[in-house]
């Protein structure tokens, strides 16, 4: 995990792992603080 620019380079397993949780909870907190339009998310390569 890395930032850059405001930016979290960081895979949901990777959070996950970070704070002790499952990665479908993790996934589930990412899409309402999406839809909250508080944070964005991409996909890498």
């Amino acid at each position: 995990m890395y930032t850059r620019d405001n930016v979290v380079v960081c895979t949901q397993e990777c959070i996950a792992h970070n704070i002790g949780s499952a990665r479908e909870a993790v996934a589930r907190i990412l899409k309402e603080l999406k839809e909250e339009e508080l944070i964005t998310t991409q996909k890498t390569k």
